[in-house]
């Protein structure tokens, strides 16, 4: 955390908008607060760390479980974006310039991303989460957050994000090899040639599913468009 703090310290010698790099800066500030604190209880008290990571998984896949039910029915989703209950989750401003100026691929309807109006950044919140409950249930053998890990990777794929789909299937695929190479299951040579088989087969297998299953087309790839109409109702047309 603090690396990633250092860096975007520097990134701001030829930012563009120095404003938006420091509120980018301070918005990191409560992660470095939190994992601090986070760590100063696991010395402390263990066992209440982990009551706060439950509450944290079960909040993980609260989120999970929207997404899906928006990504299998758009509608509900655009009712949500319009409803009053989304100003409590998402800033009223990005709501109110969603359909204008700030669009977003969260309009659509092959993308879903719950409370969020990016499905990249939802595919990326769902995927650490799933990461993590994945590492405690193992840490612990507590076989309640590697089901929830699971559950939480597959609703990567219906975020409809390529990039998280891609990143969620080659980081599994690459950390059960590191697994195992690291108990001793793999030499060197052997990771390495299964990491270049399964990266081969993550190619081909993404080019299946963005190019040749219609549940993942995105409207923009289709040459569609959306325009607004009163601001509250998109109109889909063929340019």
């Amino acid at each position: 955390m603090i690396g990633l703090l250092i860096i975007h310290g520097m990134s701001l010698l030829w930012s563009d908008d120095i404003r938006l790099g420091f509120r980018t800066i301070i918005y990191l500030l409560p992660f470095i607060i939190v994992f601090c604190a986070s760590y100063n209880l696991a010395l402390e008290n263990l066992y209440k760390l982990r009551e706060i990571l439950s509450i944290f998984v079960i909040s993980a896949l609260t989120v999970a479980s929207i997404v899906i039910i928006f990504r299998v029915a758009p509608s509900l989703e655009e009712m949500f974006l319009h409803s009053t209950i989304a100003k409590l989750f998402i800033n009223p401003n990005t709501l109110e310039n969603l359909y204008t100026t700030e669009r977003n691929n969260i309009l659509d309807p092959v993308k879903s991303g719950a409370f969020f109006v990016n499905a990249n950044i939802a595919a990326c919140y769902l995927g650490i989460c799933s990461f993590i409950s994945w590492g405690i249930g193992e840490a612990y053998q507590l076989k309640w957050y590697k089901v929830a890990s699971v559950l939480l990777w597959i609703s990567v794929w219906f975020t409809g994000s390529k990039a998280g789909i891609i990143l969620i299937y080659t980081l599994s695929i690459a950390g059960y090899l590191l697994y195992k190479y690291h108990n001793k299951k793999l030499n060197l040579y052997q990771l390495l040639k299964s990491l270049a088989i399964y990266n081969t087969i993550s190619l081909c297998v993404a080019i299946v599913v963005f190019w040749f299953i219609p549940f993942m087309h995105s409207v923009n790839n289709v040459d569609n468009k959306y325009v607004v109409e009163d601001k509250k109702r998109l109109v889909q047309y063929q340019e």
